[in-house]
């Protein structure tokens, strides 16, 4: 399998060294020295994996990944750092990083993480259709149990063996994939690949080029001849994710293909005929785009033929707490270490906060108090900074006093695990807070002294 890779480095040692680790690891590499040219490499080529450093001549590597964030949901990313401190690590991790190292590369430390991002990228392996059983099925992915989620699942495996297409609602976080991933494997085409395809961070040219395939020679950079999307899926499923943002033009050529005609290549003139399920997702846009002429009405009827709506998170009540358990697991599962359980105080706090973000925020919050933490349960300082400062809701506000801690105790609980995190190292802990060595020895020893 080719791999595309993208290499966001000022710093020319680290570029060498991560372009030879990565040409050990069978993938072609792009290197740019800037974020302006890192944007243009990301909207003319699809990568799998970028490898981008926090520092660069025009801006923070941050500003890429928080600017665009969708751009990144099917790209492995790992930051890298001069002394990656905790700050930078946690910032890393809520961006969407799955790993942070420390300038300069370490080869052997970066081709690990490089081989751990491929392995959490790489779908799950099929079985031969001989050794199939009958009525043996995944199980759902879908964790919760209010009667809203329920019938989202119920709704699933009514109409998962049917062969009609399939559009999603939701929010941004809800879930959308993962849903669109368990009718795929619920249908007769199982054993076909589930391709997924986020409309939103490719640019036109290069979305049309992603679904439909181009030959050699169709425009300056095709220096060879590329099959679509289109035809990979042949006999499986592709979900092409927020297609509200798919341009007119493009939609005109997807409505074709949907109504079953074959297709070409760009720059080609042979006619293709594939045969794929369609499910296509939206976060509630697609009718706005209708009425104002950006989307066409025909294409949503063709992509409508069972629609799936997916509640937010606010509106699933306890399974925010259901699901922030099931996040801890995976995160034990991924780093073993002792169990980390949620304290009551947490609890409330995160049933009060209403997860704009829904899903997706939640799993990154509750992964970065897992990192945070000391051993035992997760507390409530232990939660990001939007979950603490929320608020309780109407009908927390009677337990308030059971989530909320006073700020000097908070900020003596954070100064202590920060301290824990180096090791009882004042001076980095001090310059990780950005204060001083003074201030923290004081503000510890008044903390102490209080208690």
């Amino acid at each position: 399998m080719n791999h595309a890779s993208l290499i966001v480095q000022a710093h020319k040692a680290s570029r060498s060294t991560i372009e030879e680790v990565l040409a050990s690891e069978g993938s072609d590499a792009t290197a740019v020295t800037t974020l302006a040219d890192a944007r243009r490499a990301l909207g003319k080529q699809r990568f799998d994996l970028v490898v981008l450093d926090v520092k660069l001549p025009d801006g923070s590597g941050f500003d890429l990944l928080t600017e665009v964030p969708d751009a990144f949901a099917d790209v492995s990313v790992i930051v890298t750092a001069t002394r990656a401190d905790a700050r930078t690590v946690v910032r890393a991790m809520k961006a969407g990083a799955t790993d942070v190292l420390d300038r300069p590369i370490d080869p052997d430390h970066l081709r690990q993480a490089i081989q751990s991002a491929r392995r959490n990228r790489e779908p799950r392996p099929t079985r031969p259709r001989s050794a199939e059983i009958p009525g043996d099925k995944p199980p759902s992915p879908i964790v919760g149990e209010s009667s809203a989620i329920e019938q989202v699942r119920d709704q699933i495996r009514k109409i998962a063996p049917f062969d009609s297409s399939v559009l999603v609602y939701g929010e941004t976080g809800t879930g959308k994939e993962p849903v669109a991933e368990w009718i795929h494997h619920l249908s007769s085409r199982s054993n076909g690949p589930f391709i997924r395809v986020n409309c939103g961070r490719f640019s036109e040219s290069l979305l049309e080029s992603e679904l439909f395939g181009h030959e050699r020679g169709a425009f300056t950079d095709a220096k060879k001849a590329k099959p679509g999307l289109f035809e990979q899926a042949e006999g499986g499923t592709v979900f092409l994710d927020e297609v509200s943002q798919m341009k007119p033009e493009l939609q005109v050529k997807l409505l074709r293909v949907v109504e079953g005609h074959p297709f070409r290549r760009i720059g080609g003139t042979n006619s293709i005929q594939t045969n794929f399920r369609l499910i296509a997702g939206t976060n509630g846009k697609l009718l706005e785009a209708i009425k104002s002429g950006a989307f066409r009405e025909d294409l949503y009827y063709r992509l409508k033929g069972h629609q799936i709506d997916l509640p937010p998170l606010r509106e699933r009540g306890d399974d925010v707490v259901i699901l922030a358990r099931h996040f801890l697991q995976r995160f034990l599962e991924k780093y073993p270490r002792d169990e980390i359980p949620l304290s009551q105080e947490a609890e409330q706090a995160l049933l009060a906060y209403p997860w704009p973000g829904n899903v997706r925020e939640l799993k990154t919050a509750i992964t970065t108090a897992a990192v945070l933490c000391e051993p035992g349960e997760i507390q409530v300082v232990h939660l990001p900074a939007d979950v603490l400062w929320s608020g309780p809701s109407t009908e927390l506000a009677h337990e308030m006093p059971k989530h909320i801690i006073p700020l000097d105790e908070w900020e003596r609980l954070y100064m202590k695990r920060v301290v824990n995190w180096y090791g009882g190292n004042l001076s980095k802990a001090a310059r990780s807070l950005g204060i001083s060595r003074t201030t923290l020895w004081r503000k510890s020893r008044t903390s102490t002294e209080d208690s």
